[in-house]
């Protein structure tokens, strides 16, 4: 079987799009730019959204629909944020937060006034204190 990785077990995966259970011999996989996505440790993987698919068209309808969606770095840069904060809960300075989060002060600005709209338009929703 070379070239070809053999399964062991079923998979338990879904598509994103339908909901039906993978089929490893047509399941794509993929990702898609998203400003929403922060990865839980690694900040290589943030705006980035992974992406499963019971076949080649249900992966490019998924993909088209998120190429839809707006990417915005302020929001990117808010999550990153949130991800810094989670494990100092007494906040940090302004210079502490630049190292932590590799953002500039001007990013940090606008990370803030993008949280703040969303806030003021009722569509804010605090991070999981989990």
């Amino acid at each position: 079987m070379k070239g070809k990785t053999k399964l062991l077990a079923p998979t338990q995966d879904r598509c994103d799009l339908c909901g039906r259970l993978i089929d490893p011999n047509t399941a794509r996989y993929g990702a898609a730019r998203d400003s929403s996505v922060i990865h839980n440790r690694d900040p290589q993987m943030d705006g980035k959204r992974l992406l499963i698919a019971c076949d080649a068209e249900h992966m490019t309808t998924l993909w088209n629909q998120y190429q839809q969606r707006p990417y915005s770095e302020p929001e990117l840069w808010a999550g990153k944020m949130q991800r810094v904060l989670r494990d100092h809960r007494r906040g940090l300075d302004q210079a502490a937060m630049e190292r932590a989060t590799g953002l500039t002060a001007e990013q940090i600005t606008a990370a803030f006034l993008w949280n703040n709209a969303r806030a003021l338009a009722g569509t804010f929703r605090p991070p999981d204190p989990t």
